[in-house]
């Protein structure tokens, strides 16, 4: 007779740890170096952001492809350097920018308060823990194990594992992968559109973590302010992680 195995499924950017302030960090550290050797001005560089943005395209494009962080944002880099004028100085600036953003960033990682205390609840009462991100592998494994939190996971499922991304089919991919159904697997996530309605239309009980971010906030879910709006009434909604399993409970 098999024994059913549990899963508690977690998001893991806004979810488990402040990526949007980890990111501006790993920004403005960049604009910063441009700045001061390149004398490029902070409206300068958000256009030549914007404009390497769109053609690079977006990021889970190429991470379903298999590039991970550092490949993704070389190309963001090289369209960044080609708008500002730079182009043929790129061999030496790109490695320059990778390594500002990165250490930047790492050294900006901050849990999400009740990241550690949850995960390590859901396994007291015997669930699996598997994060499955947009994301690419090597940033999630490294941000989760800077955290102190890789050990808690069981299973990481991003585009780069799976071939696909989670508006793709990344969480039905998860259930195949974990050998679960989907009445056996919770999942916690901050974004309507990339986390709970995926999610539902793969079966699965989501438990909405409401983000705290406003219009202005550049590095906000897509859909912006409507994205804070509000989840279907089946959807249970809270604003703290120490909420959730009350929630998914309830």
């Amino acid at each position: 007779m098999s024994t059913r195995t549990l899963w508690a499924g977690f998001d893991l950017d806004d979810t488990l740890h402040h990526f949007r302030r980890a990111a501006r960090a790993g920004h403005g550290a960049v604009a910063d170096l441009l700045a001061a050797e390149l004398g490029v001005t902070a409206d300068v560089h958000a256009a030549a952001e914007a404009h390497a943005a769109a053609v690079v395209g977006a990021p889970e494009i190429h991470f379903i492809k298999g590039l991970g962080q550092q490949d993704y944002r070389r190309l963001r880099y090289a369209a960044t350097l080609e708008h500002l004028g730079h182009s043929a100085a790129a061999e030496t600036w790109i490695p320059r920018l990778l390594e500002t953003f990165d250490s930047r960033m790492m050294a900006s990682l901050a849990t999400i308060a009740g990241a550690a205390e949850l995960m390590d609840a859901v396994r007291a009462e015997g669930r699996r823990v598997a994060v499955i991100s947009n994301g690419p592998q090597d940033r999630c494994h490294a941000t989760l194990t800077a955290l102190g939190l890789m050990e808690r996971v069981d299973a990481l499922l991003t585009p780069n594992s799976e071939g696909v991304d989670k508006e793709g089919g990344l969480f039905e991919r998860a259930l195949e992968r974990l050998n679960t159904v989907a009445g056996d697997l919770v999942y916690v996530g901050d974004s309507l559109r990339h986390d709970v309605a995926p999610a539902r239309r793969a079966g699965i009980r989501v438990v909405w973590l409401k983000p705290e971010v406003t219009s202005e906030d550049p590095y906000a879910p897509p859909g912006g302010a409507a994205e804070s709006g509000g989840a279907p009434k089946d959807v249970p909604a809270v604003t703290r992680l120490a909420d959730v399993m009350a929630a998914w409970r309830g």
